[in-house]
């Protein structure tokens, strides 16, 4: 018969089989039922079966379940729930787990132990991975130019698997041609892709939008905001001509208001006046206009991109429609963070690695205390210097920074534990008692248990009045999204002569 059993928060998941058998037999046989890796969607259920074939194997049988490399981080009974069900006839069955409301935390391993009375112990471990449906991180923004100008639109979006992108103008997909292209960068959960048109036409004006998609996740793309692009025809109102006459002298200038690219030609300068003959070869004088173009330097991973810390993390920048070319040493990193201003491009830290164009830089081993802040790239051509920046933000589990410690109590007495962690995002922070939630006096549960906000006493845990029955152990639980972090000390009470 089925039951579900209301999970310690900090202790293993653990069931147990009575089983009939008395014989020694071999060790149990642990089979996981739908393979080694399970798939959930972000915010619903998985559930991992496992059977168990316990034929001949002594008077009962335990089964724990642990996840990662510890046995106390399964540690709220809302989030899982385990069964049971065991034939006493044919001593076989089988154990679940259930995940319930699954977030990306929750793609680790899941280790079911069975060990027998003879203490003979066999594992499975099932992987869980997180299905996250595709957001838009970044959308591509409006641009005016004028015709024969290069256009860059990027877009970015995250989920699990990493999103695919496509580009659409006026709801029809895009495809590369000679005048676009598109390239992409795909990594772990995000994705980065830029249009870029070499050569504005009329005809690509229009409404531009991106969008992502998961090949596992059918039916679950996202539309980016609509980016509109407006093409003007150039030349009005930029270009004059001013003429000035002096004695036997006429002078001419033409004047460039605002520069572009489309402005580098040959300009010729031809004098005539009403007494040359028709047939005469007018004098000219031409001159080649070079208009050279500083770069420009765009983000492609979104500002602020988010690292995970001792993971890695790789920044993007693209450097286009520079005229000249931008030299790769030209091309320069800094970090500002909390030590000041880092030289990247000169830095000996081997965490940091550039690629050979120095459009992007992966960081190793990502610290929160020293690797959050702004991260800018400089590109310097002879037409200037461009750069632009992407915030950085680590992300890391709790770190402990006052451990309870174990204490013993007189009867009527208080006891005070004191219990630190701090992380980024910042955790949620609970009390346990023998394994049951402690409901604190902040959040009315009378004044027997209070528990420490803000402050020099943040996280602590007050117990008034104690008991003989408030003997146990009393855990603090630290959880964001990347840890939970149990930790217990135990209290003992001693009576009154």
């Amino acid at each position: 018969m089925a039951r579900t059993l209301a999970l310690s928060p900090l202790v293993p998941l653990l069931c147990t089989f009575l089983l009939l058998s008395s014989a020694s037999g071999q060790e149990p046989t642990v089979t996981l039922l739908s393979g080694q890796t399970y798939r959930g969607l972000l915010n619903s259920n998985l559930t991992i079966n496992a059977s168990i074939d316990a034929t001949g194997n002594g008077s009962s049988l335990t089964a724990e379940w642990t996840l990662g490399h510890t046995k106390l981080s399964i540690n709220s009974n809302e989030k899982y729930t385990v069964m049971n069900e065991v034939n006493p006839s044919t001593a076989d069955g089988y154990a679940s787990l259930t995940i319930l409301e699954l977030v990306e935390a929750d793609a680790i391993d899941y280790t079911l132990t069975v060990v027998d009375s003879s203490n003979r112990e066999t594992s499975v471990t099932a992987t869980v991975e997180v299905q996250v449906p595709p957001a838009i991180l970044l959308s591509p923004t409006n641009t005016t130019d004028i015709i024969l100008s290069t256009v860059q639109l990027s877009c970015s979006s995250r989920g699990w698997p990493a999103p695919n992108i496509t580009w659409l103008k006026d709801g029809a997909e895009i495809l590369c041609s000679d005048a676009i292209s598109i390239s992409t960068f795909r990594g772990e959960r995000q994705t980065v892709s830029t249009l870029v048109i070499g050569e504005l036409k009329l005809e690509n004006a229009g409404s531009y939008q991106c969008n992502a998609s998961n090949e596992l996740i059918i039916g679950r793309s996202v539309l980016s905001d609509t980016a509109l692009i407006t093409v003007l025809r150039g030349g009005a109102n930029r270009i004059t001509i001013t003429e000035t006459d002096y004695t036997h002298v006429r002078v001419s200038v033409l004047n460039f208001t605002s520069t572009v690219k489309f402005d580098e030609s040959v300009y010729t300068c031809m004098a005539v006046n009403n007494i040359s003959n028709v047939l005469d070869t007018p004098e000219t004088k031409a001159v080649f206009l070079r208009i050279q173009v500083p770069a420009n330097v765009t983000p492609i991973s979104p500002s602020p991109s988010f690292g995970v810390e001792g993971q890695s993390i790789v920044l993007t920048f693209s450097i286009t429609q520079d005229d000249p070319l931008v030299n790769t040493s030209n091309i320069r990193w800094t970090f500002r963070g909390p030590a000041g201003l880092l030289d990247i491009t000169e830095s000996s830290d081997s965490r940091y690695e550039l690629s050979s164009n120095r459009r992007s830089l992966a960081i190793s081993h990502l610290l929160t205390s020293s690797d959050e802040g702004y991260y800018t790239v400089y590109a310097t051509n002879e037409a200037g210097t461009q750069n632009a920046s992407i915030q950085l933000m680590v992300e890391g589990p709790p770190k402990v920074y006052q451990v309870p410690e174990d204490l013993n109590v007189l009867e009527n007495s208080t006891a005070f534990f004191r219990c630190l962690a701090i992380g980024d995002p910042t955790p949620d922070h609970a009390w346990y008692y023998n394994d049951q939630r402690i409901v604190s006096e902040e959040e009315g549960g009378g004044d027997k248990y209070s528990i420490g906000g803000p402050g020099i006493d943040y996280g602590s845990l007050r117990i008034r009045r104690t008991r003989f029955e408030d003997r146990g152990e009393y855990t603090c639980v630290y959880n964001n999204s990347i840890k939970t972090l149990p930790l217990s000390a135990t209290l003992g009470v001693q009576g009154n002569e």
